[in-house]
């Protein structure tokens, strides 16, 4: 069980590292076009995208501990 969930962690890591990769193409792309705006939301949402991934990542070994202490202890 903590194997899968520690697999899981880091194959969340890898699509994080490939949402990175796409922004920066996306990135490359942004001098080369002439509507920047167009190709800047594109920049914008594997940006967010990747941050948010990053805040889950970071989030899911805090988010472990609350769910063993509460699911545990039984409602009094």
């Amino acid at each position: 069980q903590q194997k899968s969930a520690l697999n899981a962690l880091f194959s969340t890591g890898l699509i994080v590292i490939a949402a990175g990769i796409v922004r920066t193409y996306y990135l490359t792309q942004l001098g080369k076009d002439y509507d920047i705006t167009w190709v800047g939301f594109d920049v914008f949402i594997w940006s967010q995208l990747e941050i948010q991934l990053i805040l889950i990542c970071a989030a899911v070994l805090a988010l472990r501990v609350l769910l063993r202490r509460y699911l545990s202890d039984p409602i009094t």
